[in-house]
């Protein structure tokens, strides 16, 4: 091809003009780099939709989503805050002296704007627009690899979970941490599919930020790294697994940057899992398998083995890769649930990564028609629908009712009478004076498992004593001869005056209340 003259002429006018054109279009591409492919790949966002159309089925998804994420403003100040709750009011003005000080400091900033006694609903209102922004921030991450379809169904089932609706009504920092972990995951993403070491760069920081909400959310940040490292060293073997050249200075700064981190990392998780090991005691890894399948449902972990088993058949890259970082993040937890306690809350922040996997049912190369996928689409939405009805209604938020057992026993209680219960600094915030430390509860006397023994040193007195409890707790006490001791001194020397039953399938979140007369 004969090389453009710089003289006068039509010649030198053409590329006077096509050199303006290509500085604006380099600019351009800083913001939005053009995505490359290889010739025999077709991702899922170009098969979404016809070029040039919008998907109206992806718009009708994405508008059902919203109208699923404004009900977690529903009936938010409605249930009685329990015992991490009141440990997020009471704690919010020390935000100092936590490993995770954004939260805290967050809801600290939030209190100091209420002039006045502070309600359920106004404590759980961060944790509500969080859990709402997680919702569109599922749609925007996962468009790059799944299409708007597939990414927009994946935010419908984020927002149908009621595991959702419980974080974002409870007044923790665990939909925070998911938003900020979203946030990054969805430009490091971008920068496997288009380039940009700089957006990798951004991506990876926001992600390890959001351990400043909570330290599980840590967890993601080898995952997202380490995923597609796999799946390229697959691709070695396997065709049409293997990233595309543009991906390649993403992937080796990824290794650089776990390289560099992986000491310094290794050190803080250390220290981390030894203060907690020592606070909570050891884990049961059967526990966090039930829990963590309990909670986000056997119909999506079926759903997500189904779309796995379609993708490692076409091979498909882009929904392995979110299902592999999933893999990782809940295997890395697996692996460490038999040394520290780690509860199905602290694998909270992979929801969108599963719900993006089972939705991945509606990518149309896994699909193999269009009905068969909403078919399959279905039966994964509508269980979930049901759960979150139900969750909004008979299940009253899953949460027990310690607001009414303890205004219901300082109503009926004497002067003398002493009060024992479970959760107290709930109890505290309820009944005691305002502005006290809940962590140090004066109005009711704590029954935990730390403090078993307090029943009987007690039941030596001739004293009117009430006993608030949650029958479930009890099989977290560590003593099992103070635990029977208890059990026995309420069936013989007890009475059952007041019960507030609730039970969500195999949990018991009842609330009792016994009276001991002297």
């Amino acid at each position: 091809m004969p090389r453009l003259s710089a003289g006068k002429g039509e010649r030198g006018k053409y590329r006077s003009g096509h050199g303006r054109l290509c500085a604006v279009a380099w600019g351009s591409r800083i913001w939005k780099p053009r995505t490359r492919m290889r010739p025999d790949s077709v991702s899922a966002a170009a098969a979404a939709a016809p070029a040039g159309r919008r998907d109206r089925l992806a718009l009708l998804l994405l508008g059902l989503a919203l109208l699923l994420a404004a009900t977690r403003a529903w009936r938010l100040g409605e249930w009685s805050l329990w015992l991490d709750e009141a440990y997020t009011l009471t704690d919010a003005g020390r935000a100092g002296q936590f490993r995770n000080p954004l939260g805290y400091w967050i809801w600290s900033r939030w209190i100091e704007l209420s002039h006045g006694p502070i309600s359920e609903a106004w404590l759980r209102a961060p944790a509500c627009l969080f859990g709402a922004l997680s919702i569109l921030l599922t749609a925007w991450a996962f468009r790059p690899l799944l299409g708007s379809r597939a990414a927009a169904g994946a935010a419908l089932l984020l927002a149908a979970s009621s595991w959702h609706a419980y974080w974002s009504q409870t007044a923790r920092f665990y939909t925070l941490a998911q938003s900020m972990s979203l946030l990054g995951a969805g430009l490091y993403l971008r920068s496997l599919e288009g380039g940009g070491v700089a957006r990798a760069l951004l991506g990876l920081a926001c992600a390890a930020l959001a351990a400043l909400a909570h330290p599980s959310a840590g967890g993601l940040l080898p995952a997202l790294i380490a995923a597609p490292w796999v799946l390229e060293l697959c691709g070695r073997r396997c065709a049409g697994l293997s990233f595309a050249q543009v991906a390649r200075p993403v992937l080796r700064t990824g290794a650089l940057l776990a390289g560099l981190l992986a000491l310094p990392g290794a050190w803080y998780a250390w220290e981390l899992f030894r203060r907690w090991s020592l606070l909570k005691g050891g884990g049961d890894p059967a526990h966090f398998v039930l829990a963590t399948g309990f909670q986000a449902t056997p119909v999506l972990l079926a759903g997500v083995l189904c779309a796995l088993v379609l993708a490692l058949a076409a091979r498909e890259r882009r929904v392995l890769l979110i299902a592999l970082v999933a893999t990782l993040f809940l295997g890395l937890a697996l692996c460490l649930s038999p040394f520290v306690r780690v509860t199905a809350q602290y694998a909270f922040l992979v929801l969108p990564w599963l719900c993006a996997s089972a939705a991945a049912l509606l990518v149309p190369s896994l699909a193999g028609g269009r009905a068969p996928a909403l078919a399959g689409y279905a039966l994964l939405l509508l269980p979930a629908l049901a759960q979150l009805f139900l969750y909004h209604t008979v299940r009253r938020g899953e949460r027990p009712a310690w607001r009414e057992a303890y205004r219901y026993v300082f109503e009926h209680r004497e002067s003398s009478d002493l009060v024992l219960g479970m959760e107290a600094p709930v109890a505290e915030h309820y009944l005691g004076e305002a502005g006290a430390d809940l962590r140090l509860p004066r109005s009711v006397g704590w029954l935990d498992s730390w403090r078993a023994d307090v029943p009987g040193q007690w039941s030596r007195y001739p004293r009117r004593t009430w006993f608030v409890l949650n029958p479930e707790q009890l099989e977290d006490w560590r003593d099992p001869h103070l635990r029977a001791s208890f059990e026995e001194m309420l069936r013989t020397d007890c009475r059952l005056v007041a019960c507030w039953p609730l039970y969500v399938e195999s949990r018991d979140l009842s609330v009792w209340v016994y009276v001991r007369e002297p």
